[in-house]
């Protein structure tokens, strides 16, 4: 099997993550590779639930130093939940049907079930996006820690978001990023991240969402 899966943060509704998404897989698909999304998203992704995100289903502002006490007042705070329903349905609407039209994906799998589909692809790449971060340290996926998969593991463009590790993850760490064949990262925070763990220092690589849109 000669298929490369593009494992990474495709899945929600963010202008960056899908761009990301689509630029590497674009750029693949150019070289003639056959080449998927895997469409694996977290089981606790959740974006019609309304505790899931509740900042933001409340309208309130991203920087909690910009918010006014105006914010609170009920009757704006019902106007402006209506008005987030209504624009999270229909932007819902509007980046899945870009992922249905530009993106070539792989069946709809989450943790307990993306072991299934692994023996489809020889090489497996991560990024580029803040695959590494803190949340996804102690978890296996975005670090391809799989007995099932025997293929090349590839990250291009990683990003750690920071480059402090915690005591707890470094074993584990150095162990998954030891069985990489390739890694590159987008900056270097990321780039210190992986040198801390395994000794080596990673090239640092363009973000092809920058690169593919700005026409470079």
């Amino acid at each position: 099997m000669d298929k490369i899966g593009i494992l990474t943060y495709h899945y929600s509704n963010n202008y960056g993550g899908v761009l990301q998404s689509y630029a590497l897989y674009r750029y693949l698909e150019s070289q003639v590779v056959d080449v998927e999304i895997i469409d694996y998203v977290p089981s606790s992704y959740k974006p019609d639930n309304l505790i899931h995100n509740i900042l933001t289903t409340l309208g309130l502002r991203k920087n909690p130093l910009n918010v006014d006490p105006s914010d609170f007042i009920p009757r704006s705070m019902a106007r402006r939940i209506r008005a987030k329903i209504v624009y999270n349905h229909v932007i819902g609407y509007a980046f899945d049907s870009f992922r249905n039209l530009c993106f070539k994906s792989s069946v709809r799998v989450d943790e307990n079930d993306i072991n299934a589909i692994l023996s489809e692809y020889c090489s497996i790449i991560v990024g580029s996006d803040q695959i590494w971060g803190p949340v996804q340290r102690g978890r296996t996926i975005y670090f391809l820690d799989f007995d099932e998969f025997n293929g090349n593991k590839i990250s291009y463009a990683a990003d750690s978001t920071i480059a402090e590790i915690s005591e707890e993850h470094l074993d584990k760490l150095r162990k998954e990023l030891r069985d990489f064949d390739r890694i590159s990262v987008r900056n270097k925070h990321s780039q210190k991240f992986v040198e801390t763990v395994i000794g080596e220092k990673p090239p640092i690589v363009a973000d092809l969402s920058h690169a593919h849109f700005d026409g470079h």
